[in-house]
């Protein structure tokens, strides 16, 4: 029990200092990212164009550690590429239950933590942000296990 808010802790530090890193307009940016704006809304709420919100959106992603559920849908890799730029943030961690798509990630991303549960990502307390890769039929598997989850990343997104 101790441990483990020494742990929590430590992770409320690490993104406390992530944030802090941020400039006060890449918070803004921010900001509306977490509140679902679009880009183009968000730079008329700022009074910038919508491309400087776009530079600032990706300064931010590249601090931010993201989490991805599900390997199987077809866009999911494409996207990977993208979190191994540091475009989307840097990929801490994935799950999938399916060995071979998990070996698969293991090959194309060595250095990600790999878990076979989603239960097990979720209940990370270092993640940012989780992006969930699923096709129609395994969303309301997703949206149940999000609702019963009481440990919770700041932010996710269903791609």
């Amino acid at each position: 029990m101790v441990v483990d808010l020494v742990r929590r802790r430590d992770h409320l530090d690490e993104a406390a200092a992530r944030y802090a890193s941020l400039s006060e307009r890449e918070r803004e940016v921010f900001a509306g990212v977490v509140r679902g704006r679009l880009n183009k809304l968000i730079a008329s709420d700022l009074g910038i164009v919508e491309r400087t919100v776009k530079m600032h959106r990706a300064h931010v992603m590249t601090k931010m550690n993201v989490g991805v559920l599900g390997l199987s849908h077809d866009h999911v890799w494409g996207n990977l590429s993208a979190l191994a730029t540091g475009e989307l943030g840097r990929m801490a961690a994935a799950a999938e239950p399916d060995p071979e798509l998990r070996a698969r990630l293991r090959g194309l991303h060595g250095g990600v933590e790999i878990h076979e549960t989603f239960d097990a990502l979720l209940e990370r307390r270092d993640l940012d942000a989780v992006l969930i890769f699923s096709d129609n039929r395994t969303s309301a598997g997703f949206v149940s296990l999000l609702s019963a989850t009481t440990v919770r990343p700041r932010r996710y997104t269903y791609c």
